[in-house]
């Protein structure tokens, strides 16, 4: 597009100017690394120092976090990782070395990197995978993943999962951990050998408000990353993970990289004219049922900082949209209040919600979950809320998307486990949709015209094929598995570059990281 050449021109100047000096500066890093796990196939080489090298540095790939609710400090040969939202601290000690016992306050010591872990969100298993640690998740809580490997590693009887295998059925009942964190005995009767034969020394737990295993889990790390109220704050929490592998060059360059494609979709997209500037709604709902039918009850995010729905106006302000979850007056007038932990405006009527915001241009509908099996109740249920909001222009023009372009085998969608490691991904959907002409080149990830392409959860490929979003069999996924390919979501790059067969890309070589790095070396100290 025309009022995109000045940027274009901009971007092959400031590359020309400092790709001299990044790659100096490249050839001059210390060929000394963190020890990391070596697999080999099933077989484990950990990253191991030996008495002599547990003096001094033995971390000379270091990170820190920019936005995230942690810190982390390193002391020789042993790091001091800080959850600041849960007040928990912990030591991370080099394997092989001695434990350190000078640190007060300490919550949990872990010798790393770790070799066996225990995975309770599907939002850590991407970052898992991508640091080349995909070996190391010996355990989930249900596979809620769109992984290729994953699903292999699961079929292979290699990860298993954790809340199936601990089911009693004679009682029918999980069987959650007592006080015998050594051998993991449960409540049940005996204890599941194949879940104490794992010898699991780092369990992710998430953050969840009543998740019913907190401070029962022994080697337990309190994640915070879902409370985040931003996009790019959750993303650092991969930092915070890859922490405890000695991942640190891999996740920072991956990190980097992943804001430098933010800050890029970002700049290609304030150059709409304000004329030309589209209203958005981020919109989800809640299903309630009345004599078996299925009706939905709407809920939006305000854009109250600090709660962690403010994260989809980061989103939509990124993408230089007029937010229309800025402005709730109009519900409040009708007697809705503002949730006082979610920040959200719930249980709003269909009739209420059309009168609201009858100008909106594009709708991102964050729900795929249907309350019933069947693909055509399913469809049904779904065209209903189609129906019930007919008035409003942006489904009148079929510009509303739901976030079910890629399913799972379970009904899950690939939007919550790939989000939150790529973010910049999910900003180039956002752009695509609003305004076509500044990502010609980008192909949807997440976003699903519901109109179009179809919405709902419940239709099966294998008869369902030619819908987009269709849940595929866990066998299927695993047949697709290369094992030494890492399972990272399609991304075009940057959108100010013309040709997508030459943007930089995040696998393969050093060229995508260089080439991200010079396009906004000053912009990523401000996002």
């Amino acid at each position: 597009p025309t009022h995109l050449r000045p940027a274009l021109s901009s971007w092959t100047k400031m590359m020309r100017q400092t790709a001299a000096a990044l790659v100096f500066a490249l050839c001059v890093i210390s060929s000394n690394a963190n020890k990391v796990n070596d697999w080999s196939g099933d077989t484990l080489v950990p990253g191991t120092a030996t008495t002599g090298e547990c003096a001094g540095d033995v971390f000379p790939d270091k990170m820190e976090s920019k936005f995230a609710s942690f810190e982390i400090e390193y002391k020789g040969n042993y790091k001091v990782l800080t959850n600041t939202k849960e007040n928990q601290k912990y030591v991370l000690y080099q394997r092989g070395c001695t434990r350190p016992t000078t640190e007060t306050g300490v919550d949990n010591y872990f010798e790393v990197p770790l070799t066996t872990v225990w995975s309770q969100s599907s939002t850590i298993n991407n970052g898992l995978e991508y640091i080349g640690e995909r070996k190391a998740l010996r355990a989930v809580s249900g596979f809620y993943t769109s992984s290729y490997c994953i699903h292999k590693q699961a079929a292979d009887g290699y990860t298993i999962d954790a809340f199936n295998v601990n089911y009693d059925t004679a009682n029918n009942q999980w069987c959650t951990w007592v006080t015998n964190y050594t051998t993991w005995e449960s409540k049940c009767d005996g204890i599941n050998q194949a879940f104490q034969d794992l010898g699991v020394d780092g369990v992710f737990n998430w953050d969840y408000v009543g998740n019913s295993y907190t401070d029962r889990l022994p080697n337990e790390i309190r994640m915070s990353d879902t409370s985040e109220d931003t996009y790019l704050k959750i993303a650092e929490w991969n930092k915070y993970v890859a922490a405890f592998f000695n991942r640190e060059k891999e996740i920072q360059d991956f990190d980097t990289n992943m804001r430098a494609r933010w800050v890029c979709s970002a700049k290609a997209a304030e150059d709409i004219p304000a004329e030309s500037r589209q209203k958005v709604l981020y919109l989800d709902h809640i299903w309630e049922s009345t004599s078996g039918q299925y009706t939905p009850k709407f809920k939006i995010a305000t854009c109250t900082a600090d709660k962690a729905q403010y994260k989809h106006c980061e989103m939509l302000k990124a993408a230089n949209t007029i937010v229309a979850n800025e402005d709730v007056a109009g519900l409040l007038a009708k007697g809705y209040t503002v949730d006082a932990n979610t920040g959200e405006v719930r249980g709003i009527e269909a009739a209420d919600l059309v009168a609201w915001a009858p100008d909106v241009d594009v709708i991102i509908f964050a729900q795929t979950w249907c309350p019933v099996t069947n693909a055509d109740d399913c469809t049904a249920a779904f065209d209903n809320i189609l129906s019930s909001l007919a008035a409003i222009k942006a489904v009148k023009e079929k510009r509303i998307f739901d976030i079910g372009r890629i399913q799972d085998p379970f009904g899950g969608t690939a939007f919550f486990e790939g989000a939150h490691l790529e973010p910049d991904v999910l900003l180039e959907d956002v752009v695509k949709v609003t305004y076509p002409e500044v990502a010609p080149h980008h192909e949807l990830v997440w976003l699903r015209n519901m109109h179009e392409e179809g919405h709902g959860n419940a239709h099966e490929c294998a008869s369902h094929p030619d819908k987009e979003g269709c849940r595929p069999t866990a066998a299927q996924l695993a047949g697709l598995c290369v094992e030494e390919e890492r399972h990272l979501l399609k991304n075009d790059g940057c959108p100010l570059d013309p040709d997508p067969d030459s943007a930089p890309r995040l696998l393969g070589s050093w060229m995508g990281p260089l080439l991200s790095i010079v396009a906004v070396t000053a912009a990523l100290s401000r996002v």
